[in-house]
């Protein structure tokens, strides 16, 4: 690329003239009714300062012998201002921190671009081998989960093996589960073991084999009262192996002894009788006989 180079050529470019239209127009050789298409000075050295405005862009000095110019200054303005496709992105690098820094706000990547791998910090995640420990507020933490700490847990729950004895109020919970009436009447109840260390009186008094007997003094048993039992005069019933019997003892009697004979022989049953005798017990100083146990 070169300059017009010879002495026609003036050092300053003319003024140029106001634009006669703004509709775009083409060259001609002419056609009978229009002639040759007039280039003019201004056309040319409005291409001229054109193409010598690529090669001062690209700090290029015009040289009349080179004659591709044009092309090394368009390669040195896209390398100036644009990134090979080759080089992928390596332009940014060369270019500093700074520059890199400018890109990735650019393209909204921030800072976590930089990072080979993220921590939880970096995503406001929770890290596994802190189990939970890096909870900021584990109080909320534990709200939203409606779970309770260890020592919200003892102060809201009784605990099994303390078997009620770690109960705040006694009293409240005896009225909650409506044993109020239970408690207070066992308050003036006699003991189970022991003795019945508040009871003077009977409320009700009884006889006992026809004594009365109200707890508050002594009572005597007289000689007519049962004052022994035995059994009396054995019975025999005995109808033998030879055919079949039943026996019903009736009230008061027990069986003693079982009759076993014709051992060896081929009979039904080898039993022939039982022995059997009544209950008696003495009663006002003579022997009674049981009419049932």
């Amino acid at each position: 690329m070169f300059h017009v180079d010879n002495n026609s050529g003036v050092a300053n470019m003319p003024a140029l003239a106001p634009a006669q239209s703004n509709t775009t127009t083409w060259f001609t050789e002419g056609d009978g009714q229009k002639g040759i298409s007039w280039i003019g000075q201004d056309w040319l050295n409005i291409l001229q300062a054109e193409l010598l405005n690529i090669l001062a862009e690209a700090s290029i000095q015009p040289d009349k012998a080179q004659l591709n110019q044009l092309t090394l200054s368009i390669k040195a303005i896209i390398a100036a201002n644009a990134f090979s496709r080759k080089n992928n992105l390596k332009e940014i690098a060369d270019a500093g921190a700074e520059a890199q820094r400018l890109a990735r706000g650019y393209l909204g990547l921030g800072t976590l671009a930089t990072k080979n791998s993220l921590g939880p910090a970096d995503v406001n995640a929770l890290a596994k081998d802190q189990n939970l420990a890096d909870l900021e507020n584990k109080g909320t933490a534990r709200n939203n989960l409606d779970v309770y700490s260890k020592s919200e847990g003892d102060n809201r729950y009784l605990r099994r093996e303390q078997n009620g004895a770690d109960i705040p109020d006694k009293g409240a919970f005896i009225d909650n589960v409506g044993l109020r009436e239970t408690v207070n009447r066992a308050a003036n109840a006699l003991p189970s073991d022991g003795t019945a260390v508040a009871a003077n009186r009977l409320a009700n008094a009884h006889t006992i084999n026809g004594v009365p007997f109200d707890g508050t003094q002594d009572i005597t048993i007289s000689s007519g009262t049962v004052t022994a039992i035995r059994l009396g005069a054995v019975t025999a019933h005995m109808p033998g192996t030879w055919e079949s019997w039943d026996l019903n003892l009736g009230g008061g009697n027990v069986l003693t002894g079982i009759k076993v004979q014709d051992v060896g022989k081929n009979t039904a049953d080898n039993v022939g009788g039982v022995y059997y005798r009544p209950l008696q017990y003495l009663l006002n100083g003579a022997w009674v006989t049981a009419a049932s146990i």
